[in-house]
């Protein structure tokens, strides 16, 4: 297996034509950096790739189409009443279902026009209905020899104990997701060694069908780097160009804004990423530092409101401002990490065996990392200190376990543009599947 990874990369052709690979993400495109990453890889191993999700993406790429299952991403499922009364668990079971089964018709209906593919690739979370999904797949639209990778970024029904859902709910999605992810796929992708060691005690796995593939920043965020050494002058005119374009700022306000700090976080706005947090280090700063700046958080989803509209306000500042962003170009999301002063990831995994892509997105555009800790005690106190005294790539590593990586944690003068980046192992990995 290791010599086919260092082979030519090329995929050889099943049967006659160019290989067809389908990467399937039942999530929104412009969110699934990884998977855009896999649909590259494979297009320049030679692949002829279809990449199919909610919402749309600019890609360029010749050898890849991309599909729209749908403009509007689909609806999450939340507790809002406890689950322990009966009513309410036959209620969560109720929306659950009707929630899978929309989502399961919806992809059936564009899916089933595309031909037969003889790679898949789809990613976990969510396990359902994509597992269900594939068994449809892998029945009616495959082609001979053709192979399913599971890619693991986390598991789905430790997300669902993070979103308060039944214990039965989620003791019948944890046997359901080893038992499909072992029957359904052939090969399956990690990010990190403790989520490889995971799957292969869950699911009795062959070893080598399990491979360890840590997230790496884009070989084109990478070039960033220079923007963010240049210079103070340099950067405080990349900012005055990027507040006119995205913000519409006014000249009067424009100056001061440029050159106060910039700090920037990503979040999905969902309850593993704790905000409250990282808006009590700012009242921290404020008012027994008299820190002052800007603070940059893109991204959507269903507790935006609570957390910009009720929660931020109630704090009071004044020194310093929010800007919750959705940036649908992933271009100006990267202009921004690399322009801002320090990048900050509140993201807590759910199953303690993932690590957010966020991350190594800002540690590609040469910006030092902030990363709350696996383990929430003095999580806040941790940021206000870190923040305080100047972050670094080395005291963001240390936040970070660098334990769940495969390989070491790799700061800016390191080669972050080496092995994984843009998944290019992935493409090598499922070329060498498809010989």
């Amino acid at each position: 297996m290791k010599e086919g990874l260092r082979g030519s990369g090329r995929c050889s052709p099943v049967g006659a034509g160019t290989p067809h690979a389908l990467v399937l993400v039942l999530g929104r495109l412009e969110q699934s950096p990884r998977m855009l990453a896999h649909a590259t890889a494979l297009a320049e191993v030679g692949c002829r790739v279809t990449l199919a999700g909610y919402g749309s993406v600019d890609e360029h790429h010749p050898s890849i189409q991309v599909v729209s299952l749908s403009s509007k991403a689909p609806a999450s499922v939340h507790v809002a009443t406890s689950t322990r009364r009966c009513a309410a668990r036959v209620l969560y079971l109720v929306l659950v279902l009707s929630a899978l089964w929309g989502r399961f018709r919806q992809a059936l209906r564009v899916l089933e026009q595309l031909p037969p593919w003889d790679l898949l690739i789809i990613q976990n979370p969510p396990a359902f209905p994509t597992f269900f999904l594939t068994l449809w797949l892998r029945w009616r639209r495959i082609r001979r020899k053709a192979l399913i990778v599971i890619d693991w970024h986390n598991t789905t029904h430790s997300i669902m104990a993070v979103n308060e859902a039944p214990g039965l709910a989620i003791a019948v999605a944890r046997r359901l997701e080893y038992f499909l992810g072992k029957r359904i796929a052939d090969a399956h992708l990690s990010v990190t060694r403790i989520l490889r060691s995971c799957l292969l005690f869950e699911m009795h796995l062959d070893p080598e069908r399990v491979l360890v593939l840590p997230d790496r920043p884009l070989r084109a965020w990478i070039d960033r780097q220079q923007r963010h050494l240049a210079g103070e002058g340099v950067r405080l005119a990349l900012r005055r160009a990027w507040c006119t374009r995205v913000l519409g700022c006014s000249d009067a306000a424009l100056e001061r804004m440029v050159t106060e700090p910039w700090l920037c976080s990503s979040t999905s706005w969902t309850p593993d990423e704790p905000m409250e947090l990282l808006f009590q280090a700012m009242a921290v700063l404020e008012r027994e530092h008299g820190w002052s700046g800007h603070l940059f958080i893109t991204g959507r989803g269903p507790l935006q409101s609570h957390y910009v509209e009720t929660i931020w306000p109630k704090l009071g500042l004044h020194r310093w401002h929010l800007h919750a962003l959705w940036l649908p170009s992933r271009a100006d999301y990267a202009e921004l990490l690399s322009i801002a002063n320090v990048g900050i990831s509140m993201h807590m995994s759910s199953s303690g065996m993932d690590l957010p892509m966020k991350v190594f997105d800002m540690w590609g555009c040469g910006i030092p990392v902030v990363a709350l800790l696996l383990s929430l005690s003095g999580a806040g106190t941790s940021i206000v200190q870190a923040l305080h005294r100047g972050a670094s790539h080395k005291s963001a590593s240390r936040r970070c376990h660098g334990s769940l990586f495969y390989g070491p944690l790799r700061s800016r003068s390191s080669d972050p543009a080496g092995e994984g980046a843009r998944g290019t192992l992935s493409g090598e990995y499922c070329a060498y599947l498809l010989r």
